[in-house]
């Protein structure tokens, strides 16, 4: 079954972030299907909702934020540097798990 998720507005200096997956503690995506927090269905469907190896690797804990950037103006070279480390970070573990 496919899930969407109510969109998560964030305020920022450089512009705004909207979250769209997320079960970050107080900021969890609510499902527009069932109402529920992206956490209450991975502890009610388990590997059902994610896959059995990701659901082994990381239990309970939803291992994804997935977020857009509106950035008003350039980012700064640090803001860049953090993003493609993120993004870096991420390529590679996702490398490492689909071995």
């Amino acid at each position: 079954m496919i899930y969407h998720f109510y969109p998560i507005d964030r305020p920022m200096i450089w512009g705004a972030e909207q979250w769209i997956l997320s079960a970050y503690p107080g900021r969890d995506s609510i499902c527009v299907e069932t109402g529920q927090n992206i956490w209450r269905m991975l502890c009610e469907q388990k590997e059902q909702l994610v896959g059995k190896h990701v659901f082994a690797r990381y239990g309970d804990t939803f291992p994804l934020l997935i977020k857009f950037i509106d950035a008003r103006d350039d980012l700064s070279v640090q803001e860049r540097q953090m993003l493609f480390t993120c993004m870096a970070r991420s390529a590679s573990s996702v490398r490492k798990t689909t071995r």
